[in-house]
């Protein structure tokens, strides 16, 4: 597959890596050290994620402030378009003193057709100090270098699969490769998306604001995301419903390994 043609990221990667790049700071400073409650799903929240969800609120509204906002942890503006905010994707790896977790923004709009449509997206990690960015039509970017498009997947014993943690309980696979879980499914995708990792499993019950940013990166290198009926995914209408991502042929591949396990 041809590599794409070197260029400067548009001005929006600055906007974004400034503004994740600060809310993760703020997370930083909490770091082995933050105060946690539960929240009414029994998940958990930090003070770390408040935060980082303020100092993201507040810079998105400085840039673009037309635009509405939606935090995972309450923050709220009405827009015709609207940024999907995640403070701290991986909370529990952050507790844990893991290294892949941090802020992940995306913004959502919607095709004449009626359908999403992510303009625009990035993560960060703090504790590797990684930047990943992408641009409807602009390309995928990781710490400023353009990401180049997938190439078709050599499935074997070396082919990553990323999961969730707990997918034994429900989940079984026959998948010949590697099955590792990073505790972060932002950073399952940016991964996918940088060529690292065969395809990543989300699984049922994801917010937005986890999958927005790193969709918008596997978009531009030419990755899918598909639900289990091989349908296209749009984050809006089919919320939480289990779906893998990864280059088209994996993907296909993928759906046909999963299984739920008997009950």
């Amino acid at each position: 597959m041809s590599q794409p043609s070197p260029s400067a990221p548009p001005p929006e990667h600055d906007l974004l890596r400034a503004a994740l790049r600060e809310a993760g700071d703020a997370a930083t400073v909490r770091f082995r050290r933050a105060e946690v409650s539960a929240k009414d799903d029994d998940t958990f929240v930090t003070d770390a994620d408040h935060a980082a969800e303020r100092i993201l609120s507040a810079r998105l509204r400085e840039s673009w402030p037309n635009d509405g906002l939606v935090g995972e942890e309450g923050a709220a503006m009405s827009g015709d378009r609207t940024w999907f905010i995640d403070p701290i994707d991986g909370t529990h790896a952050f507790l844990e003193g893991l290294a892949h977790w941090g802020p992940t923004v995306g913004l959502v709009g919607q095709t004449a057709a009626g359908d999403a449509e992510i303009t625009l997206g990035a993560t960060y990690f703090p504790r590797i100090d990684e930047f990943w960015f992408g641009a409807r039509g602009g390309g995928a970017w990781r710490d400023g270098r353009r990401l180049p498009p997938l190439d078709e997947p050599v499935y074997d014993r070396r082919s990553v699969l990323f999961i969730p943690s707990r997918f034994h309980r429900w989940f079984e696979s026959d998948h010949v490769g590697k099955c590792r879980s990073l505790g972060s499914t932002a950073a399952h995708l940016c991964l996918v998306a940088g060529g690292a990792a065969w395809a990543a499993f989300v699984p049922g019950g994801w917010g937005v604001w986890d999958v927005a940013g790193g969709l918008c990166l596997l978009e531009e290198v030419g990755g899918v995301a598909r639900a289990f009926d091989g349908s296209s995914l749009d984050p809006l209408r089919d919320r939480g419903l289990p779906f893998l991502a990864g280059h088209p042929a994996a993907v296909e591949r993928a759906i046909q390994s999963i299984r739920l396990r008997a009950p």
